[in-house]
């Protein structure tokens, strides 16, 4: 792990103590796990082909802590989780098409501040801030080249993409008491939360560091989006969710591509 990417992480941790945060309430813990389809496309900065495509899935295990921040009106949320999977990577090349096999494996971490109003009862809407930092590492190798070439241990190479962004978005949630029909529904576990949240990936800081030289590079990074929607019930929470980043020129050492992931995948967290 780079320095850089080490001090985002603590910076991330340590926000909720400076911002004078009490302990995680017990019920606001969860620990979960996530299935992911991910899909990466470089495209052809003149006419928008791909002239290279990565599908695949992925999987991982997450942890989130929600706990009210004191002394404002709503709460803090902070996640982290890592990821492991495996691709199929293909490129359009003078000499034929490439294909290969891609591992993929990162983390993440995030923190946001949620804005809850104080007399929210059965929904309510919430504006959504935070930043987020991410690390992932392709390894792409061991395929073919046209039809009867194989690519050597010798022709792999690793990518890694790093970096910070912004999350500014919008949280709508509805709750349904349950039997009890009162607030008994909150203590006895009958009450559920239907939630979706959605907005923009504000770009802050990428970097880009790979290929066959090694070299660093900075990235441009566009906009991006994400949405998550599911359903809180006693211990569970279900969920799907998206992310989709844009790259600009600049993120590999081939000046005229640039360059889009998407996310999306199913999440099963449990408190504790």
């Amino acid at each position: 792990m780079t320095r850089f990417t080490f001090s985002a992480l603590l910076l991330i941790l340590l926000l909720p103590a400076m911002a004078g945060a009490g302990d995680f309430p017990r019920d606001e813990q969860q620990v979960y796990l996530m299935v992911s389809s991910h899909g990466w496309k470089d495209l052809n900065q003149v006419d928008g082909t791909a002239v290279a495509e990565d599908k695949g899935i992925s999987g991982g295990v997450g942890w989130e802590g929600q706990f009210e921040a004191t002394g404002w009106s709503g709460f803090w949320r902070t996640r982290m989780q890592a990821y492991v999977g495996r691709s199929d990577f293909k490129e359009k090349a003078e000499f034929g098409e490439i294909s290969a096999t891609t591992s993929l494996s990162g983390m993440s971490a995030g923190l946001d501040y949620i804005f809850r109003p104080p007399a929210f009862r059965y929904f309510a809407l919430e504006p959504v801030a935070g930043l987020a930092v991410r690390m992932d590492q392709r390894v792409v190798g061991g395929g073919s080249v046209g039809s009867d070439n194989t690519i050597s241990r010798r022709g792999r190479y690793r990518e890694e993409r790093r970096g910070f962004c912004g999350r500014l978005g919008l949280r709508g949630v509805a709750r349904e008491l349950g039997g009890a029909g009162d607030e008994r529904a909150l203590d006895d576990g009958s009450a559920r939360d239907f939630f979706l949240e959605g907005g923009f990936l504000v770009p802050v800081y990428m970097e880009y560091q790979g290929g066959l030289t090694g070299e660093r590079i900075a990235t441009k990074l566009y906009p991006g989006a994400y949405f998550e929607a599911g359903v809180r019930f006693g211990r569970w929470q279900p969920m799907v969710y998206y992310e989709g980043f844009r790259y600009g020129k600049g993120y590999s050492f081939s000046g005229d591509l640039r360059a889009q992931s998407d996310v999306l995948g199913v999440r099963i967290g449990m408190s504790f």
